[in-house]
């Protein structure tokens, strides 16, 4: 079997980092999608206001949600643990997500 064709590491290739990119290309993609997740956050932050458009009530919505199944889960002593439980989900979700992906 053929290996898949990986878009970023031939841009390392570019840059003169192929032993890197050949031997740990899973790294590569996680600083991908850890970049992307930071540009997403760093642009839903810019448009927050007090009088919350579409976009600001869908991810309200779906942030409460999961805090409150965190919370019927594991108890009100579990809500101050939700940050980085939902922090390691939303990464996890991306980086599977960025695996079907082609290229």
């Amino acid at each position: 079997m053929e290996h898949p064709y990986m878009f970023f590491v031939k841009l390392f290739e570019l840059f003169g980092l192929a032993d890197f990119a050949h031997a740990y290309p899973h790294v590569i993609y996680s600083w991908v999608v850890m970049i992307f997740l930071i540009v997403v956050g760093a642009i839903a932050v810019k448009g927050i206001s007090m009088i919350p458009g579409k976009a600001q009530n869908f991810f309200e919505i779906l942030i409460s949600g999961l805090e409150e199944f965190m919370v019927d889960i594991t108890g009100e002593e579990g809500r101050w643990f939700f940050p980085i439980i939902a922090t390691i989900f939303i990464y996890i979700a991306v980086c599977n997500l960025c695996g079907l992906v082609p290229g």
